[in-house]
């Protein structure tokens, strides 16, 4: 399971103290799309929210 991470401004309170996690649930292959979980949790007002992104297959060239 692959992971990222980085800071973006919180919803919540407008700080730029959210790290948002990004981790691979199921990689993106030639017969199917992919889905990735998306964490979002701020150090500054405690906000957090937690999403799924679904990515499109691999195209076959």
């Amino acid at each position: 399971m692959l992971a990222t991470t980085r800071r973006v401004n919180c919803e919540k309170c407008g700080n730029h103290t959210v790290n948002e996690v990004a981790k691979t649930l199921t990689p993106a292959t030639h017969g199917q799309g992919g889905e990735f979980l998306v964490q979002l949790s701020c150090e500054g007002c405690g906000h957090r929210q937690r999403f799924w992104r679904y990515t499109p297959r691999l195209s076959l060239k």
